[in-house]
Order: C-alpha cells, then structure tokens, then sequence
C-alpha cells in the first residue's frame, strides 16, 4: 500500500515530523562536469565540455531533486525505450544513498524506491531482465541488488494479489514462500550500505510480516528499522497492512503492532506515527471500517492532538481523512474540531454538501 502507490496526504504526513528541509543549494566543487547529461538536463553544451574546473559556474552546477513526484518521474524515463544504466545507477546514489528530504518532507529514497517498485516489483520477466542487466553492468552492488529482490517479491506476491488466503492453492502457497525467501537472500547478501538505507528495511520487514518463516524476527527486523528510520511512515504502516484481516490477520494482531512501534517512538513523536499509521489504512473505503478495528481512539485523538501542535500542516486532506475516521467513531466534537482546521486552509472553496461526517460533525448534538 505504501510503496507502490502515491498516498493523497503524504507529502504532509511526512512535513509534520521535520521543521526545514534537507535540500540545500549544492555546494560549490571541484571536479569535472559530467560528460553525460540526464535527458531532462536543460544546462547548456558548454557545461558538458568534460574539462576538470576549480569552480563550477553557477549555470553549470547539477540540477537539484528539488521535487518528489518530479523526481520519480525522472527516475522512470530513464527506463523508456532502452535504458541507460549509467544514468540508472547516478540517480539511484544520488537519491538512494541520501537522507535529504524533499520540501515537502519525504526522503529522496522515497521517490527512487516507488519508482522501482513499479518498474521491477510489478514488471514480471521484464522487470527481471532489467534488474539482470542493471547489475552486469554495477557488478551487482547498490541498488541494483534491491531491484531483484523487488522481482522476487514481485513473483510472491503476484500468487496472491486479490485473493483471500482461503483461496490460494498449495502450489500457489509454494510458490509464494519460495520467492519471498528468495527476495530475502538478496537482500541478506547486499552491501552494507544498502543494509543502511530505508527501502532495504521496508522490503526486509515487508517479507518478514508475510512469511511465517521469519515470525520470530518480525519484530526485531521492525525495531532495527524505526531505530535507523524513525521518520519513515512506511515502516509504521507495512506491519499493520500485513497484518490486516483482509491479508489473512487480525485487528488484535494490528493493534498489537501498532502499539509496539508507538512504544518505540512515543518519546519523540508522541501518538503521531499510532494516529497517522491508522489513518493510513482506513483513508480508503475498505470492507471494514476503523470502527470494527481494535484501535485505541483515546491515543489516536492523542496523536492528532501531537500533529496539530507541530503547526507545520499545510495538507488540508489530512484533517479531513482524520474527520472521516472520526465520524466513523461517531466521536462529534473532534470531527467538529477537524473540519475546522481543514476549513482553515480552504478558505474560499465551498463545503461539499453530499459529505454526510461533515453533516454529522456540524449537526446539534442532540440530534444524534
């Protein structure tokens, strides 16, 4: 659910828990230009002379990633038509191995590791030719290595996509674990840089929450991970996803994870990650509700209440996703209070009058 799509409120869910971007002017430095450009590079020829300068000129200096969804757009034209893997493996360091963040808060690795999600992990036999050919020509190291471990994944998890657990053949389960422990050997192998980087935990704890093999690591291979990525969403949200009903688990398993990573990181984010997790996975219409869940609604408001105080939403969808979830609860005043602040940040625009939570949060209480 995180990694291969484009969340509507992510780029303020991920803005509350920084206070200034990690994207800064580049540096000036010594060294010579690139001799092959990025083809939406628009810096001019004499830039690409190949001469070593002391002092780059301005006009000549890299273009930043200075936008998420521009940057895995980027990302994923170079692999129209015949990919260039030179140019693959320069952008997969300069945004993969980086804890920059983007304005609007996600990390660098963020907008790469979607990207290839759906290059590789949805791709097929394609993908996997792709994945071969990247690392022939890297000797098999970086981020090509997480590429086949996302065609792996990818055959895993093709056997059981849409299909209830009930309905998946033996074969079918076969081949399921077997790719999973395949994905899971590469990534057991890779270098210890890309041991380091948040996609190598999201896919490793991906795997460990959908095979029964690695149960006993499951939480081990989480902690390790919001230890190194504490800001990371995905990681919050993966465990639960997997953990979902509808995936096979329970709400009492879901709320247990949830717990233990709001255990991890109540000291410095309060309830935020537990509030922003839930509304997470119920953003969406689902065939359960956060109502039928096993959801603690007091730490939930708790968390809220924590994200409100950061002052730093710019998002209005986020406090409306949040007033949904509040309706469901049949929790009045803070879905009133929601609608306030996503009110204050639509000024001007009309209230939608087919919104029935809306109806609901701005109703006297007595007629409820």
């Amino acid at each position: 659910m995180i990694a291969g799509s484009s969340l509507p409120a992510r780029a303020a869910i991920v803005a509350l828990l920084i206070s200034v971007s990690a994207c800064g002017t580049a540096p000036e430095r010594s060294a010579a230009v690139p001799a092959k450009r990025y083809p939406w590079d628009r810096r001019t020829a004499d830039c690409f002379e190949g001469a070593a300068l002391r002092q780059i000129p301005k006009h000549c200096q890299a273009p930043e990633w200075s936008d998420f969804a521009e940057a895995k757009e980027h990302f994923e034209s170079l692999f129209f038509v015949e990919p260039d893997y030179e140019l693959v493996e320069r952008a997969a360091n300069e945004l993969g191995f980086s804890k920059a963040r983007f304005p609007s808060g996600e990390y660098h690795f963020e907008a790469l590791y979607q990207s290839m999600v759906e290059r590789f992990q949805f791709a097929g036999v394609r993908g996997e030719a792709r994945a071969k050919a990247w690392s022939e020509t890297n000797g098999g190291k970086g981020y090509a290595q997480l590429a086949q471990a996302l065609v792996y994944y990818g055959y895993a998890t093709s056997v059981r996509t849409k299909r209830a657990a009930r309905t998946v053949s033996p074969e079918a389960w076969e081949l399921y674990y077997a790719n999973l422990e395949r994905a899971s050997s590469v990534l057991d192998a890779a270098s210890p840089e890309l041991k380091r980087t948040g996609p190598w935990h999201a896919l490793k704890v991906s795997i460990a929450f959908e095979h029964p093999k690695y149960a006993r690591e499951r939480l081990k291979l989480l902690q390790a991970a919001v230890a190194a990525w504490p800001d990371y969403l995905a990681l919050y949200v993966i465990p639960m996803e997997k953990l979902h009903p509808e995936h096979g688990g329970s709400f009492e398993l879901m709320e247990g994870v949830a717990q233990f990573t709001l255990s991890l990181t109540r000291a410095t984010h309060g309830a935020a990650m537990y509030a922003l997790a839930y509304e997470n996975i119920f953003r969406t219409v689902r065939v359960y509700t956060i109502k039928d869940s096993n959801v603690d609604w007091l730490t939930l408001r708790q968390g809220i209440g924590d994200i409100e105080r950061r002052r730093d939403i710019r998002s209005p969808l986020l406090w409306k996703n949040f007033a949904q979830l509040a309706c469901n609860m049949r929790d009045q005043a803070t879905a009133r209070h929601l609608y306030a602040l996503y009110d204050d940040l639509v000024s001007g625009a009309l209230p939608d009058p087919s919104d029935p939570c809306r109806a609901f949060a701005l109703a006297s209480s007595s007629a409820f």
